[in-house]
Formats: C-alpha cells, structure tokens, sequence
C-alpha cells in the first residue's frame, strides 16, 4: 500500500533531495515550503498548513537552521522551530509517523568521547534550544496521542548544491577564490555526513522508531581545508590558532541498520565536481 506523505521544508538542500529520492520509488509525495510550485506542494508556512492529519508519514524539515540568525533574531526562530512544531504534533494520531531533523546542538557539551544519543542534553544557544523543545514536544504529543516517531540529529550535511553559510560550501568558496587561504579554527574537529548517507537513513525500512545521530567520522577542519585544496589544485594555507573545540558523534546506533557510509574523500570529491565556482 503506497504511503501518502508529506514532506515540510521541501526547499531546503535535505528536503529537496528527500522529495526526490521518494518520488523515485513511485511514493505519493506532497511537498510544503513558503516557495516551490507543482500540483502536490503547498506554498504556505508550516503554521498555514491544517491538514497534517491526512498524511501516514511526515518529514518535518522546516525550521530556522543558521544558528547565528537565530541569535539574532529568537522570536523568529522559536515561531518556526517550536511553535510550527507544536502545530504539526497537535494535529497527528494514531497511526502516523513524524521523522524530525533535529542537530547536535541539542548536546550540553562535548565530553572527552563522541556525542551519543543519550548524552544529557542542555542546548548552550538559541538555536539548540528551539530544536530540543522540538523534540520534547514531538515525544510528549506522541505518547498522548499515539503517534509514532524518529529523531535524527544530524552533524555538519553536505554535499552537492549546498547553499553558503554551511562549512563545506564555504570553505570551497575561499579555496576558489583565493590564492592564499586561512584556516580559522584549524584544530576544531566535526564529524560531517555526506548528503546520500542522510537521504539513505531517512528512507531505510528496516530503521525502529527511535532517536539517532547521522555523522561520519571525526575530522579536524584543517583536514577538510586539505582535502578540498588538493581537489582545487591549491596548497598555500594558513592555520590560524584558536582555542580547541570538538562536536563530534558516534554512530554505532544507526550502523545496526545502515552499514555502508560514504568516506569523507569521496563525498567531497562529489560536491566539488559539482559545484559552480562562479556562486560560492
């Protein structure tokens, strides 16, 4: 029986890929986002929308990502991330799924190991804070109203057609057009999970209703610099010092159930080739 689904935040890099992905194993896909077109998208704001009840599956992806904008701006941050939340968990009932796109920024710290799942939480930003609530909103509504669930918290996505103002992206952008790059923040480390592997574990099958980390593996930004440099035919940087900090997960939970990732070479090898030099 095909599923009836809807995806929100469908313009954004992973909702745009997801409602590709689905629509190609023939899915009833209806997509929702302030802009887009087509006879299954509805151009509204999550808080527009009253319908979500008539869905079997939901993706919720719309949300104020930047965390920066959502220090500026908390009001705008909390309508869309917590308040458009609210407004979808309300309307759900027995026998629908909700799969939320949550972020490790809902983590207190970085302890001395990875990031796991049951890690305490204690969100130090804005942004952390709307995407915890989001999840704390999700579990309460489910348990009264019966409603199934899948969290993922998802470290550092990238890959090809990525806007700026993520970290692949824009280290492209410098490396391309500069002769001479510097590398701020050189020894942090991030565990980044290409685009596929994202798509890949929001459609597994065989995946329980859980919450889960989406990463790969642990690298220091100035390896990420590197690697991308060596693909650009670029090798002058410069490591500017700053203090150490880490935001790193594990994913031995997921990897019961997804056991191929694809390297950090490779997905970077593949957003590259892809991007267009002339807009990063």
């Amino acid at each position: 029986m095909t599923k009836k689904t809807l995806i929100t935040g469908a313009n954004g890099f992973i909702g745009m890929h997801l409602s590709q992905a689905l629509r190609k194993k023939e899915e009833e896909v209806y997509t929702l986002s302030r802009g887009g077109k087509g006879s299954k998208h509805f151009p509204l704001d999550i808080l527009d929308f009253d319908s979500y009840g008539e869905y079997d599956l939901i993706y919720h992806l719309a949300a104020t990502t930047n965390p920066r904008e959502c220090e500026d701006n908390p009001n705008v941050a909390w309508s869309t991330n917590v308040d458009g939340t609210r407004h979808i968990v309300s309307q759900l009932s027995k026998g629908q799924h909700i799969v939320y796109a949550s972020t490790p920024h809902v983590y207190s710290s970085q302890r001395n190991g990875d990031l796991l799942e049951d890690t305490p939480l204690g969100p130090p930003s804005v942004y952390g804070l709307t995407k915890m609530v989001g999840e704390e909103l999700i579990r309460v509504f489910s348990r009264r109203q019966e409603f199934s669930y899948t969290t993922f918290r998802i470290f550092n996505a990238y890959g090809p057609g990525q806007k700026q103002g993520q970290i692949v992206p824009d280290v492209i952008g410098k490396i391309a057009r500069q002769d001479r790059t510097s590398i701020i923040g050189a020894g942090n480390s991030i565990s980044p999970v290409y685009l596929e592997d994202v798509i890949d574990a929001f459609t597994n099958p065989l995946l329980p209703p859980d919450t889960y980390n989406i990463c790969g593996e642990e690298v220091s930004i100035e390896r990420i610099y590197h690697i991308i440099g060596t693909l650009l035919g670029k090798s002058d940087f410069i490591s500017e010092p700053s203090e150490k900090k880490r935001m790193c997960g594990s994913r031995d939970k997921i990897s019961k159930y997804k056991k191929n990732w694809t390297s950090l070479e490779e997905g970077l090898y593949q957003t590259v080739a892809a991007s267009d030099f002339k807009k990063v």
